[in-house]
């Protein structure tokens, strides 16, 4: 909270100042030291945990009158908390998107595979990894939303995954969220 705004005889009012975590990098700059030293009370929401990102999703999901478990595999939460950085806004994008795209392709619960290919229509990339290097979609296969990961039926050549398997998203989010509004 910045500190508060008074006359002679009264206060007018507190003013509060809330951002992203750049802000703190930014009011570090030297030509800001004065409106940092007027700062009074400075508080950070640290980044969620994978149980916490879990809990998060589930909340707002029986929030809107769902249930988590039906709309998301845990695998696909995993990547969610991986690709939002634990950041509550970024986990509500990458839901959303992914909730949407799993809709068009026809996918429930939404897979890992899916929320995989919303995180690259968005650019969301695992912590340290370059731009530059293209990201290679992670291995097909369904997923159980109470059990371990399996694949069924995957064959792999090289780095790719054989386009002959049922299990893998042949069309991209996007291009599933356009054929819909064809429709």
């Amino acid at each position: 909270m910045l500190a508060n705004v008074e006359s002679d005889s009264h206060k007018l009012m507190p003013l509060v100042l809330a951002g992203q975590p750049e802000l703190a990098a930014r009011l570090s700059d030297p030509s800001l030291r004065q409106l940092k030293q007027r700062i009074a009370l400075r508080c950070f929401v640290d980044p969620l945990s994978l149980q916490e990102t879990g809990a998060y999703v589930s909340a707002r999901i029986r929030a809107a009158g769902g249930e988590a478990v039906r709309l998301f595999t845990r695998e696909a939460v995993m990547l969610i908390h991986e690709r939002s950085h634990g950041i509550p806004r970024t986990i509500n994008v990458i839901c959303d998107n992914a909730l949407l795209t799993g809709m068009a392709l026809g996918r429930r619960p939404v897979s890992k595979n899916v929320v995989f290919e919303v995180c690259r229509d968005f650019d969301l990339r695992q912590a340290g990894t370059p731009r530059s290097r293209p990201q290679q979609a992670p291995p097909a296969g369904p997923f159980s939303a109470s059990g371990p990961a399996t694949s069924v039926g995957e064959q792999r050549h090289g780095d790719q995954v054989d386009a002959g398997d049922p299990s893998v998203d042949q069309e991209s989010g996007v291009d599933a969220l356009r054929r819909v509004l064809r429709e």
